[in-house]
């Protein structure tokens, strides 16, 4: 998984404004700074999270990472890199009591092209498979999250204040027809 452009810019803007900084990439990151320890590693390594998180001390996690759908991808590793990994970042944080995290989505929750800029009141329709990973990863962060007590706004009408709000509003999602709310229940053995 990759920081991307987005998490290269706030990493650099947060070490330039004093803050220290912990970048896990797949990749060896090229940035060099006094506060900056860069691991490379792959969120989807459970021990390595842990690691990280009892070596270090987080004030804040901003989850930029994602696998992007740019030339020839395999599903699997697109999925489990966005939403297991996601959910495992998520876990190890609270797991911590990390309580601020900050999730990056993405615009292709909804399909090409509405015409309009998209409202917080409007249902995701993502149409291809990043953008269903993105939606299944917030579906996954927002359940890991509310174990914190933190609250969740999906930007889609609901609020949850902890795992079993979050599970209804999923169930009523699927009863709505979102086929990856009703994948996420089964995955995350929800009734």
């Amino acid at each position: 998984m990759r920081a991307g452009f987005f998490g290269g810019v706030l990493k650099r803007r947060l070490l330039d404004e004093g803050y220290t900084c912990i970048n896990l990439d797949l990749l060896p990151d090229s940035d060099q700074h006094p506060g900056l320890y860069s691991i490379e590693g792959d969120l989807r390594d459970k021990p390595l999270l842990a690691r990280t998180f009892s070596e270090h001390k987080f004030d804040a996690v901003f989850h930029c990472a994602a696998m992007l759908a740019h030339g020839k991808m395999d599903d699997q590793l697109l999925w489990t890199s966005n939403v297991d990994g996601t959910v495992n970042l998520a876990e190890a944080a609270r797991d911590a009591d990390v309580r601020k995290f900050v999730f990056i989505s993405t615009n292709c929750l909804w399909a090409s092209n509405l015409g309009h800029p998209v409202k917080e009141d409007e249902q995701p329709n993502p149409i291809e498979l990043y953008g269903k990973s993105k939606l299944a990863a917030e579906q996954g962060y927002a359940l890991a999250q509310n174990n914190l007590g933190v609250f969740y706004e999906n930007g889609r009408g609901g609020l949850a204040k902890d795992e079993r709000e979050a599970a209804r509003l999923f169930r009523l999602s699927a009863e709505q027809g979102n086929e990856l709310a009703k994948q996420n229940l089964a995955r995350l053995g929800i009734r």
